[in-house]
């Protein structure tokens, strides 16, 4: 019932999430938000013109969960000639955008289809080297390699 504007758009997404968190807040449970992997590196005020920011959601949430699947991005994106063909880097550059542009915890999502055995093991890496608290793996079909949840040698579960 609104124009969809700038500020329309924010001022939707930020309510929701502020009214989850408060809701959230008096229980034990975590409270995260999932963010396309764009939120991260885009200019701070771009919205993509779906009111996703981080500046307006990091300060109501535990964890920032972006979605940084590497073939979402277009060419030239994070630097990158073919992000697509790089999904170390793209995992990588997308979480140091983030942890410059907030102290919230991110915990990415990662891309779990298209790729092969290496590739997502190049994701989880890129994840793991840039923070202790953990990653999913997102694919529609819901087909996962179970040895991509086995803890790294030397780590205990």
């Amino acid at each position: 019932s609104v124009p969809s504007t700038l500020e329309s758009r924010t001022a939707a997404i930020q309510g929701f999430v502020k009214a989850a968190k408060e809701a959230v807040d008096p229980t034990p449970a975590f409270l995260s938000a999932a963010l396309f992997g764009y939120a991260l590196s885009e200019t701070p005020e771009h919205d993509m013109r779906i009111g996703q920011r981080l500046m307006d959601l990091a300060p109501y949430v535990d964890y920032i969960c972006p979605m940084v699947y590497p073939s979402t991005f277009i060419p030239c994106n994070l630097g990158l000639e073919s992000p697509s063909d790089s999904p170390y880097e793209v995992v990588a550059r997308s979480m140091a955008y983030g942890m410059s542009r907030t102290d919230t915890l991110l915990r990415p999502w990662l891309q779990g289809y298209w790729y092969e055995r290496h590739d997502f093991a190049e994701q989880r890496r890129a994840a793991e080297e840039a923070n202790d608290v953990g990653w999913c793996f997102w694919n529609a079909r819901g087909n996962y390699d179970e040895l991509f949840f086995v803890p790294p040698l030397g780590i205990e579960p």
